[in-house]
């Protein structure tokens, strides 16, 4: 970075000698309280050089850069955009704004950047990558899958463009020519953590837990510099305590979350387990919406909340959660039970048995829309409206498991649909309320994860290309005994599979009125 910066003085437009002059002087002196990490001083001096010129190039991109240093992400796409109408031609200004719209998720804008940048200098390997990347991200496969033939064509050791190239190929559900890209990328680069990581999920698809879960401890440092690593793994991940699965006699155990609420709640059952490896308490930091609800389960001593940091000296080892399947050496055939996992209160549970009492029919939950944030969401999500033939199966009462902004559609609804969720605070409200259900039908979301560790049957729709622990083929997973799965058979459309559930509902209703 201090080279790059120090190769942007000096590249401005004309202006009067007197007003660059005292622009150039603004800009070294902004460029040394950069390089010193007191980026307000810098922008200080990068605003007073722009008063002076306001086309100088440097004062422009270097303060496009620090805005984005700082997380000030539109004042830094602001002076970045214009740095590169001053300069059109600049490599360096055009990547630093290909980058911020990836880091945007603005794959429209990252592309064009990209797409100029490989117009500029067709033998740029990394330009040809990037804009793969933004190309895969807007569904242009054959186009991405060019880009990246194209950087491999430049540098056929290019290891970006082995595991970017693998991802479009996941993504297309040529699952094998996946697998032996990352597996070309780790020969290349040993020690490359996405190339471990990318591998683990289709390892781990393919339901070799031996070796997947193996490669999937390489999830932190694969993730390390986005915005998936919260401040908070950071400082655990640094503190030395880890533990690595041996003895925990007389110790106290932290064990901490990690990505969504579905990964939570598929590890619940390893927490008893802890506490026949000694730990003389098990303290679980989680998410405040999963603190009751992990409190209930057995082998549980305390629970805190994720939005305060953890104190030191509350524990003596700590682990991440999603590390307990590989440090219990699971396998497809030794995954732990027994489901039900979670112990709902009785006294909660028979308050919602009572109200659910006056209702006819089978009961049926259903949960159709994830977190939108959540990567790949579009895919796993289905507008409500799509339901219509399911909602109209006869001999059913239908209840809202949705949370979110997808809640909203349930007002389209037509009445086909009882919503108390809105009663329902956290994890364990709507844990009480899915135990007094028949069956849940849910999306890839945690929803689909409760009922399964609750010992409720679950219908899971699953999409197009699965998901590592719903495998590649078959109606079952050994995660939950009462899930059934329904596969998307073509990813751009979900009509197949909710006929399918509409038939076999009606079936289930049948049988229950006979």
């Amino acid at each position: 970075m201090n080279r790059f910066l120090g190769r942007l003085l000096g590249k401005h437009d004309a202006a009067p000698p007197s007003c660059a002059a005292e622009a150039a002087a603004l800009v070294a002196t902004g460029l040394e309280q950069h390089r010193a990490g007191r980026m307000q001083d810098a922008l200080g001096c990068y605003g007073e050089a722009l008063a002076a010129d306001s086309a100088n190039f440097a004062a422009t991109h270097l303060a496009g850069l620090a805005y984005q240093q700082l997380g000030q992400q539109d004042e830094a796409l602001r002076y970045l955009g214009k740095a590169v109408r001053l300069n059109p031609g600049n490599r360096e200004a055009l990547t630093h704004l290909g980058n911020l719209h990836t880091s945007r998720e603005e794959w429209v804008e990252a592309a064009q950047a990209f797409r100029r940048l490989t117009e500029l200098d067709a033998s740029f390997v990394g330009a040809w990558c990037d804009l793969a990347t933004a190309l895969l991200k807007l569904e242009r496969y054959e186009e991405a899958v060019t880009c990246c033939a194209k950087a491999l064509a430049l540098d056929p050791q290019h290891v970006p463009s082995h595991i970017q190239l693998g991802v479009i190929r996941r993504n297309t559900g040529d699952i094998d020519r996946a697998e032996a890209l990352y597996r070309s990328a780790l020969t290349l680069q040993p020690d490359s953590d996405v190339a471990r990581y990318n591998l683990a999920m289709i390892v781990l698809l393919r339901g070799d837990y031996r070796e997947g879960l193996s490669l999937f401890e390489s999830r932190f440092e694969a993730i390390r510099g986005t915005s998936w690593l919260s401040p908070q793994h950071a400082v655990l991940l640094r503190d030395p305590r880890r533990w690595q699965g041996g003895d925990l006699t007389g110790q106290r155990l932290l064990v901490w979350t990690e990505q969504g609420f579905g990964d939570m709640l598929m590890m619940l059952r390893y927490l008893p387990l802890l506490k026949a490896r000694g730990a003389s308490e098990v303290i679980v930091h989680c998410e405040p919406a999963l603190v009751r609800l992990v409190l209930n389960v057995p082998g549980v001593d305390a629970t805190l909340s994720c939005k305060e940091d953890a104190p030191q000296n509350r524990y003596d080892a700590h682990v991440p959660i999603m590390s307990l399947a590989a440090l219990f050496d699971t396998r497809a055939g030794s995954i732990p039970g027994p489901v039900p996992c979670i112990a709902v209160p009785t006294d909660m549970a028979d308050a919602w048995g009572e109200r659910l009492a006056s209702t006819s029919g089978v009961r049926v939950g259903l949960a159709y829309a994830g977190a939108r944030q959540l990567a790949d969401d579009a895919k796993r999500s289905i507008p409500l409206h799509k339901f219509e033939r399911v909602l109209n199966v006869p001999d059913c009462t239908f209840f809202s498991l949705q949370k979110g902004e997808a809640q909203a559609q349930i007002a389209n609804a037509n009445g086909h649909i009882v919503d108390w969720m809105d009663e329902c605070a956290d994890f364990l409200d709507t844990a009480a309320l899915t135990a007094n259900l028949d069956l849940v039908i849910s999306v890839d979301t945690a929803v689909a994860h409760l009922a399964g560790a609750l010992g409720v049957p679950v219908w899971l729709l699953n999409r197009h290309g699965s998901e590592w622990r719903w495998g590649l083929a078959g109606e079952t997973t050994p995660w939950y005994p009462t899930m059934r799965i329904f596969r998307q058979r073509d990813a751009a459309s979900w009509d197949g599979v909710l006929s399918e559930v509409a038939s076999e509902l009606a079936r289930t209703a049948k049988s229950a009125r006979a």
